[in-house]
């Protein structure tokens, strides 16, 4: 057989062979595992310049001062909260604690010998009233 017409066989069976599929009859094929979640970057802080640099600001010691993270946080006092008045405005009752004003389901915040406090009222009753501090629910008696 001539070297051309060799070509011209392997020329067209190409197409073919490149349509077969391999099969391994190693046994069955096994699936990669799903992934269920999006993959989180991490990053850590560096303490000193062995550690890492920044890469935008590299003779910056910036990094290395931020590097300690305080973990107690400090959360105000809510025993300091007072009511200071209680009236009916428009026949839904009002009341003020230390200065600041709330209806029914009002949020705000209000100052306190420790900080803010963020005060959420759930309900007032004739005597009491029911709030949401810290996380905490409160009566405070008028």
């Amino acid at each position: 057989m001539p070297v051309k017409s060799f070509l011209k066989i392997q020329i067209l069976l190409l197409p073919a062979m490149l349509c077969v599929p391999v099969t391994s009859h190693a046994g069955p094929v096994k699936t990669p595992p799903v992934r269920t979640g999006p993959i989180r970057s991490v990053f850590i802080m560096p303490a000193s310049p062995k550690e890492g640099r920044d890469p935008f600001f590299p003779d910056s010691t910036r990094i290395y001062e931020t590097g300690v993270v305080a973990t107690v946080s400090h959360v105000p006092e809510i025993t300091s909260l007072k009511i200071k008045g209680y009236s009916v405005v428009n026949g839904q009752p009002m009341i003020i604690i230390n200065n600041h004003s709330f209806m029914v389901n009002d949020e705000g915040d209000v100052l306190t010998s420790g900080g803010r406090v963020h005060i959420r009222c759930l309900e007032i009753k004739a005597s009491t009233a029911i709030i949401e501090a810290n996380g905490q629910r409160l009566d405070l008696h008028f």
